[in-house]
């Protein structure tokens, strides 16, 4: 592996992982827990736990990752802490500081009333700022830790991650001066109408998995016999208290989804303080009286379905009864085959499925994109399990991710056996070279007896519609008239020099010295090759286009122009919906481009745009997935092309090594679910109207790395609507209207780019968590380094209809960056809802700009380095610490 590519933040944790464990320990003390250790662990799987820790240091894979995760974040958890109700957020109503207090998500002041009491709903839309006021995160953090904790002392053997995380559950349970009341009286309260409510119960949903996490603890020396009794006190209250509470009667009855986590969590906490009869009665409970309820025998969830975001509740329900199922394996009690007449988890697992894979549209609500946490990939993982059925498991990657940090599923729980190609995974650097001009020449096949013949078409049939309709714009085709046009259609293996003979009609095909006009559709067939190879091949504009379905297209030192041939030209573009030729892999179609010129291509029509990868015409059917069309794009130069690459619902796709020069609208896009691409290395300039890079539409599990992106009308490089889990690294962004541009997309990183010059700011982030920008370097941008923004978009209804849902918030990590010279200032920021910020620097490495830009006269205005923008401003003081010397993180809330 070449370590160069991997994330510099997470080098160190990918080393701790392969190096012998023993490099980890510290003394006698360090000897890793005995085989009792599992003993109590429920949701989480024993014999799992104690095969990988046998061999953790040999792990690859899934496994390697997780493991690698559990070092970095109890490395974390070790400087934070302890957490208490006490002296946090708004004093609850009693008055006793040791009372949780939490308050309702959806619920906002009243516009209309003085005080805006009394709150008013508005479900699905979260009121971060009060949220923010309660205890309700720390409870998230104390699990988080002790779970991050318990399996890192478990693995590894380290004391010093058992002690700390003793030292959380004496300050959260069990210190008289810190420790929380065993109730939770005033959870989810709603001003001006409840100091609390049952429905507040779903807030310690948690202790499920923390139990499992302090079951692993018992070994060690520092989880003492008092602190277990102690805490089997404190939950044996606990319980009480939900099972006779007013609160707690009324959540037991619930019908929906908050029922299903009382009775999950309720079961859980009777094992644990040994009172197995409980956990029984309740389990029995959701077998004979909850699931019939919930489920309809088409596995629709009526209570979920009636939600603004009827697809999110219903996987939310669906993750508490998993949870439910699993404590239930351990009293006999089967959850995960209950139901009327079949397995309602089973039944409502298989009616979202084509909903969370994108295969249909949700016929209900759901204001908001749905995503996967680290509870539903337990899940799935879980369920993958009991039914024996690995696909589920193919739901993970394909889904947007939001604390993935804290998936450890791939350590807890065994997979029904599936290999990787199936589940999907992002390239790696190790891929690369296959993603050369000599590799896709060893792609070449060995026969070349196939055919060009010509065929007379309907092009409103099969795959030329999209032709069709723009050689009706551009006047060589009237399509009211009825006329069926030839098309010359290659099957089998065939080479561009034999096409002219084969076809002997200079109408369609007609050569003059090393040059052929191409004046017809050319279709490579399904199963069949073309090869181009040191050709100029001129595409009519009047009718010539190359079409590809399911069949492979080869071009190795080439020259293709699309051709205006009246004015013996290429092809211009003033009307950018005027037919000019183009490109187009569709379904099952392989496309391989090297070391060749590609010049004024493509013009406004789906698939037609340039060089086109398209899963037409079975578009928009993500189970069709490795259908989609694929491909390696080495070497080549793109002129003047109007988008110079398209995808839409593309896989495995390799854009390296080449030069996009002044294309029209975007340079490489990538678009619509298209997942797994690498671009690499490319250099993209003087883009006309919009953006050198960009990935839109759910593109995810993506490289794009060292690429230069300069000069471009537009952004430099940009994820816009819903792209997930890429990584956007050692770029060269500079002399762009805007440098680095997140958009509603959540769950990417941005390291050791280096951007500057750039008309606007530098990185610019909006509506997007989970990004964390590591190690840039973001220096004399026209706006500020880093723009960070979060609010509800003018045309949110449009993209609402679209499909295009985004979280209105923001929540970034902005690390050992250098920062300087930008004309804004440092940061700006509107609606941050978390900033986890420093150190930053003032100090630019020259030789470093020079080397990767060429720029040597780098003259720097730092007179607006300490600058920081609108909501921001009022904590400028504190911020500007992240420039200190020796700077620790800051982690601001925008709640603060």
């Amino acid at each position: 592996m070449n370590k160069d590519w991997i994330p510099r933040a997470r080098q160190a944790t990918w080393l701790t992982v392969a190096l012998p464990l023993w490099l980890g320990m510290c003394g006698a003390d360090a000897a890793p827990p005995g085989a009792d250790a599992v003993d109590g662990v429920v949701i989480w799987d024993a014999e799992r736990l104690v095969a990988l820790r046998q061999n953790h240091d040999q792990a690859d894979g899934p496994v390697a990752d997780a493991l690698a995760r559990v070092r970095r974040n109890a490395d974390v958890a070790l400087e934070r802490g302890p957490y208490s109700v006490v002296g946090h957020g708004e004093p609850p109503p009693s008055g006793d500081d040791h009372d949780y207090i939490s308050f309702a998500n959806y619920w906002w002041p009243d516009p209309d009333k003085p005080d805006g009491k009394p709150f008013i709903r508005r479900d699905g839309v979260t009121n971060r700022r009060q949220v923010a006021k309660g205890d309700r995160e720390l409870i998230n953090l104390l699990a988080d830790d002790v779970e991050s904790l318990a399996l890192a002392y478990f693995f590894f053997g380290d004391q010093r991650y058992a002690e700390h995380a003793c030292v959380l559950l004496e300050a959260w349970f069990l210190d008289e001066a810190t420790r929380m009341n065993p109730n939770l009286r005033f959870a989810q309260n709603v001003p001006g109408r409840h100091d609390g409510r049952g429905a507040g119960i779903i807030d310690t949903r948690a202790f499920a998995t923390l139990l499992d996490g302090v079951a692993l603890l018992k070994t060690a020396p520092s989880y003492t016999a008092e602190l277990d009794a102690a805490l089997h006190a404190w939950f044996d209250d606990f319980l009480n208290w939900l099972l006779v509470s007013s609160a707690g009667c009324e959540e037991r009855k619930a019908e929906n989804n908050h029922g299903s986590w009382y009775a999950a969590q309720s079961s859980r906490i009777a094992l644990f303080v040994d009172r197995p009869i409980v956990a029984v009665k309740i389990l029995k409970e959701v077998c004979t009286e909850r699931l019939p309820k919930q489920f309809r025998p088409d596995g629709s969830q009526p209570e979920e379905l009636a939600r603004t975001m009827g697809l999110h509740y219903s996987l939310f329900n669906l993750t508490a009864l998993g949870v439910a199922a699993r404590v239930g394996d351990r009293v006999a009690v089967d959850v995960w085959n209950a139901g009327d007449g079949q397995s309602a988890i089973l039944a409502g697992l298989q009616y979202v499925r084509p909903y969370l894979a994108g295969e249909q549209a949700w016929p209900h609500q759901q204001i908001r994109r749905v995503e996967i946490n680290s509870s539903t990939a337990l899940f799935f993982r879980q369920a993958s399990r009991a039914f024996g059925d690995p696909t589920w498991l193919t739901l993970i990657p394909r889904m947007p991710h939001r604390d993935i940090d804290y998936d450890y599923s791939a350590l807890v729980t065994p997979p029904a056996a599936m290999s990787v190609a199936e589940v999907g995974r992002a390239p790696t650097p190790d891929d690369l070279p296959q993603a050369t001009p000599a590799a896709i020449r060893k792609l070449l096949p060995n026969d070349w007896t196939g055919a060009a013949t010509i065929e007379s078409l309907d092009p409103r049939d099969d795959y030329l519609q999209e032709a069709a309709r723009g050689m009706q714009r551009g006047g060589a085709w009237d399509a009211t008239s009825g006329e069926r046009f030839p098309l010359v259609r290659i099957t089998g293996n065939v080479r561009w020099n034999d096409i002219v003979s084969q076809v002997d009609d200079a109408d369609l095909v007609m050569q003059t010295g090393s040059t052929t006009v191409l004046r017809a559709p050319l279709l490579v067939a399904p199963g069949a090759t073309l090869l181009i190879e040191a050709a100029d091949v001129r595409l009519s504009s009047q009718r010539g286009a190359l079409l590809l379905n399911a069949g492979r297209l080869f071009v190795i030192d080439a020259e293709i122009t699309a051709w205006d041939e009246r004015a013996e030209k290429p092809s211009d573009l003033p009307d950018p919906e005027r037919f000019r030729s183009y490109i187009a892999s569709l379904i099952r179609s392989e496309t391989y481009l090297a070391d060749s010129v590609f010049v004024n291509l493509g013009y406004h029509s789906p698939t037609c745009y340039g060089i086109s990868l398209s899963s037409e015409p079975e578009r928009e059917q993500p189970e069709r997935q490795r259908d989609w069309p694929t491909g390696i794009l080495a070497g080549n130069q793109f002129r003047g092309l109007y988008y110079g690459f398209y995808s839409f619902e593309a896989r495995n796709v390799y854009i390296v090594d080449n030069h996009y020069l002044r294309c029209i609208l975007y340079g490489i896009d990538p678009h619509d679910r298209s997942t797994q691409f690498v671009i690499a290395r490319n250099l993209t300039e003087r883009t006309q109207i919009k953006h050198g890079i960009i990935g839109s539409r759910r593109i995810s599990q993506s490289r794009i790395v060292e690429n230069t992106s300069r000069n471009n009308a537009g952004s430099g490089i940009m994820l816009d609507r819903a792209c997930t889990n890429n990584i956007v690294q050692d770029n060269n962004v500079y002399g762009n209207g805007q440098g680095i541009a997140v958009y509603e997309s959540s769950h990417n990183d941005l390291r050791g780019n280096l951007v500057l010059r750039n008309k606007l700011s530098g990185v610019r982030v909006r509506n997007s968590v989970a990004i964390e920008a590591v190690d840039n370097t973001v220096v004399a941008n026209g706006g500020f380094g880093f723009e960070l923004a979060s609010r509800r978009l003018d045309d949110h209804e449009q993209r609402a209809a679209r499909g295009d849902l985004y979280d209105i918030g923001l929540e970034a990590s902005v690390i050992d960056n250098v920062v300087t010279g930008n004309a804004g200032g440092a940061i700006k920021g509107v609606g941050v809802d978390r900033l986890r910020l420093g150190p930053l620097f003032r100090v630019v490495d020259a030789a470093l700009v020079e080397r990767r830009t060429s720029i040597a006269d780098l003259t720097l205005k730092t007179s607006a380095d300490l600058t920081f923008g609108s909501e921001l401003k009022a904590h400028a003081n504190l911020l500007r610490r992240a420039f200190e010397p020796n700077a620790e993180v800051i982690d601001f809330r925008g709640s603060d």
